[in-house]
């Protein structure tokens, strides 16, 4: 997933992120965010892309936006701030770091069932509605942070 997402990432209009860039960027970050170290590990907020400190070179910190740049094959593409931050609006654009949000098909059917019916099976279907409703959940509180409903019409 994290590949899909920085593979649509630009350094500037016609520049795209190559494919062996993307690749590499998406594994040294999924391995930073599942990492147990104290200067790793899962990011609680998309802020923490730009301000979340971690270990750098020769004793410095850095933010992980500067340390995906170091991967940048172009010493060109690491010096122009707007290229360095292509992988940032790249995640920042696609990705909740603390919620889930989930699409859920609904279908509603109106009828009855006869009086001599035995089993639901034996439900008559008068009229039928279609809902997309799209929720989120946060995933640390399990708390319900937003609902919409769409009704679909084909």
């Amino acid at each position: 997933m994290l590949g899909a997402l920085l593979s649509g990432a630009h350094r500037d209009e016609d520049a795209p992120l190559p494919p062996a860039e993307v690749a590499q960027m998406a594994r040294g970050l999924f391995v930073h965010v599942r990492s147990q170290s104290s200067s790793a590990g899962p990011l609680l907020a998309k802020s923490d892309l730009v301000t979340r400190s971690f270990p750098g070179p020769a004793r410095t910190t850095e933010n992980l936006v500067t340390q995906m740049s170091r991967l940048y094959r172009n010493p060109v593409d690491r010096s122009i701030n707007d290229r360095r931050e292509a992988v940032t609006r790249a995640l920042s654009d696609g990705v909740t770091v603390r919620s889930w949000n989930f699409m859920m098909d609904l279908v509603v059917q109106g009828g009855r069932l006869p009086p001599t019916a035995s089993s639901l099976e034996n439900f008559q279907s008068s009229g039928e509605r279609r809902y997309w409703v799209h929720f989120s959940l946060d995933r640390v509180t399990g708390q319900l942070l937003d609902v919409q409903w769409e009704r679909v019409e084909f």
